[in-house]
């Protein structure tokens, strides 16, 4: 019988596109090895992926089904580029003396659906990453991989959110796409891929 030391964070509609800061419910003990539970301390990630090797410890997070109309509506950004950075940033320490690990990703904008991003750039901050010692994965959060074309649905910066003053990505997973060179908009959740043209339109039908 094995004993995982689980982190489990809720997830309210708010604190994805909003500035509420994600509950934390509980840290205890569960047994098992769902794909739902914290990897153990001192497993380490599979040969053959980027972190082969290295201790891997997995946070286990509830994440409501959002739908792309309901996070287009709700935000002010909708993002279309490639990634050109991803640095890994100091871990956060928050009131209660919990770690948080997060990554910033930089992407080159070729456009802004809804044509309010000016810069050439956006720095997002997600959840996860490399601690220096290991790495942190957190169920839910957005992938992105460098030189990757993507497009992600961006929430305002709100310095009371858990990610600081900085842009993030509404509805974590939900609100980010791979693009591929055939035109698809794929996500984590392959129940939601779909064309590129498919998901223009639907995200600009939002603000019409």
């Amino acid at each position: 019988m094995r004993y995982k030391k689980t982190l489990v964070v809720a997830l309210v509609a708010a604190a994805a596109v909003g500035a509420t800061t994600p509950a934390l419910l509980a840290v205890e003990p569960t047994e098992g090895a769902s794909g739902a539970e914290a990897a153990a301390p001192g497993e380490l990630a599979p040969a053959g992926t980027p972190d082969a090797g290295r201790e891997v410890t997995r946070v286990a997070a509830a994440l409501p089904d959002y739908t792309l109309d309901y996070l287009a509506q709700n935000v002010p950004y909708a993002i279309k580029g490639n990634v050109t950075d991803i640095a890994k940033v100091p871990p956060q320490v928050d009131d209660l003396g919990i770690v948080d690990v997060f990554t910033d990703v930089v992407i080159t904008v070729d456009e802004d659906l809804f044509g309010k991003y000016t810069e050439k750039t956006i720095t997002l901050r997600v959840r996860g990453g490399d601690t220096g010692n290991g790495v942190v994965v957190v169920d839910g959060a957005p992938d992105f991989k460098m030189g990757e074309p993507v497009f992600v649905l961006v929430a305002e910066k709100e310095p009371d959110s858990i990610y600081g003053d900085n842009y993030y990505v509404a509805g974590m997973q939900h609100g980010k796409y791979s693009l591929d060179e055939a035109g698809n908009a794929l996500s984590k959740d392959p129940s939601k891929n779909m064309s590129y043209e498919n998901l223009k339109e639907a995200v600009a039908g939002t603000k019409g």
